[in-house]
């Protein structure tokens, strides 16, 4: 589930995906490598679910100065949101990813995720100026199934939190960065 707030107010519209069609007046599928695969399962129902999956063996990767992740956009207004989406597959492989991407454009964005490095999943922020990240989290973090990411943006100032049960937050970052958003989404990547 992706959800913007309350309704489309600020631009960025919830999404639970039940309908069993990705919308193409709401959702952009950006695959840069051209390997990536979306799909929707569970029409229908409440445990519908978008899937991204990207094969091994080429990188996936919103990294310096190259963001080859498979991601799926929105636009959204330049202003105050707060988005949070629930992940229900957990990051156990090595380079692993899965997270939340609000973009400038494709060298200005920031992403906030949960990765695996081949042991105990982390949580990761970072914000990038001209494809140069700047690294505000990279900690160490329980595991399970489920893990709830919520950023929120307030001027120039970010909070990213996350959480096992949507319910309890920890706070992963708190910066100030600069950012003219143009669009939101979720990745996946190796």
């Amino acid at each position: 589930v992706l959800t913007g707030g309350a309704g489309s107010a600020n631009g960025i519209t919830s999404d639970d995906f039940h309908t069993g069609v990705l919308d193409p007046l709401l959702w952009q599928v950006v695959d840069p490598q051209g390997d990536g695969t979306v799909e929707l399962v569970g029409a229908g129902t409440p445990d519908a679910q978008l899937l991204l999956s990207v094969p091994a063996g080429t990188v996936h990767d919103p990294w310096k100065n190259s963001n080859t992740a498979l991601r799926v956009m929105q636009p959204a207004a330049d202003q105050d949101f707060e988005i949070e989406v629930k992940f229900e597959s957990e990051p156990t492989q090595k380079y692993q990813i899965q997270g939340l991407l609000v973009e400038q454009d494709a060298s200005n964005y920031l992403r906030f995720d949960v990765y695996s490095a081949g042991g105990s999943p982390k949580v990761f922020s970072a914000a990038f100026t001209n494809g140069s990240p700047t690294i505000y989290a990279n900690d160490t973090i329980a595991s399970g199934p489920t893990i709830y990411l919520r950023l929120a943006r307030s001027g120039d100032q970010w909070t990213a939190r996350y959480s096992d049960d949507g319910l309890s937050w920890v706070t992963a970052a708190s910066f100030s960065h600069a950012l003219t958003v143009s669009s939101v989404g979720v990745f996946a990547g190796n």
